[in-house]
């Protein structure tokens, strides 16, 4: 699993959405089953783990001593509470939004698998949520994307 973000230029507090961001995902591969030998990496040899093109992922998954069948590119995009107003009976909506970009690679056929977009909300009318809840709601995207549930 290599992983990384890519913010919007006026991101609010990057480093606090980042740290969220890498407990999360911590928490969701090294809770399931299914991914015990998954290994996280955020950066490789100094370098973002997200900004290797697929040729230089699938040669540094070969280089290592064990082999791995797969690698997930997970780009985090959006992480953050949500707010909407409307010139309507509803005046506002909020909740959470959660935007990911997933790209799986076959490394034994040195193929491209899926190239995923994800949008991600848990949000209704006159619900107001912080930051508090970011990593639930980023696990539970990750569960929709990797459990299909």
């Amino acid at each position: 699993m290599l992983w990384g973000t890519a913010w919007r230029d006026n991101q609010k507090e990057p480093r606090l959405r980042e740290e969220m961001a890498s407990k999360a995902i911590a928490e969701f591969f090294s809770g399931r089953s299914c991914y015990a030998k998954a290994t996280i990496l955020r950066s490789i040899e100094g370098r973002e783990a997200v900004t290797l093109s697929d040729v230089d992922a699938l040669k540094f998954a070969n280089a290592l001593p064990e082999k791995y069948s797969r690698i997930i590119m997970l780009r985090v995009e959006e992480l953050g509470p949500l707010l909407i107003f409307y010139l309507s009976p509803i005046l506002w909506e909020g909740g959470t939004d959660v935007v990911l970009r997933v790209r799986e690679l076959d490394a034994d056929a040195s193929a491209l698998d899926s190239d995923l977009d994800i949008h991600w909300k848990n949000s209704g009318a006159f619900v107001l949520k912080g930051t508090k809840s970011l990593e639930q709601d980023l696990q539970s995207a990750l569960e929709k994307v990797f459990l299909n549930q």
